[in-house]
């Protein structure tokens, strides 16, 4: 006679669904960055190498960040010549790889700044974008 005791399965309650088990963990662990193919191709058009590692005062950092750190520091808002601050340092910084021009950057900004000046026309409180919202912008106009 056989006396191995047999566990008793769970069983669901009434009305209640069984949980699914839990995914299995992927095989390739990989960052969202690298991830993001369209946003490395517009990062590579301004020069910078979105596979390569850089690095900044002996730290690693995305490439995203060289640009954002450019573009923190710049003055905000649409100068008396009529281009963006950010513009006028994204130019200034320009690495020798890129694929834009200071004249591309300079007729996106210019589309940025026709659209500012129109939505500002309609609003007490002019609009003023942050250095994160222009470079979207100028991602959407390339």
């Amino acid at each position: 006679m056989n006396t191995t005791m047999i566990a008793p399965t769970k069983t669901a309650k009434a009305g209640k669904t069984p949980r699914a088990p839990k995914a299995a963990a992927p095989l390739v662990v990989s960052h969202f960055q690298e991830t993001l193919v369209l946003n490395q191709w517009l990062i590579s058009l301004l020069g910078v190498d979105p596979l390569a590692p850089h690095l900044d005062a002996g730290r690693v950092q995305r490439p995203l960040e060289l640009l954002a750190k450019t573009l923190r520091d710049a003055t905000p808002g649409i100068g008396p010549d009529g281009k963006h601050g950010f513009a006028k340092a994204l130019v200034s910084h320009l690495q020798p790889a890129a694929l834009l021009t200071p004249t591309d950057i300079e007729r996106y900004d210019a589309a940025i700044v026709l659209h500012t000046q129109a939505i500002n026309a309609r609003r007490t409180l002019p609009l003023q974008w942050k250095y994160f919202q222009w470079l979207t912008l100028l991602f959407v106009e390339v």
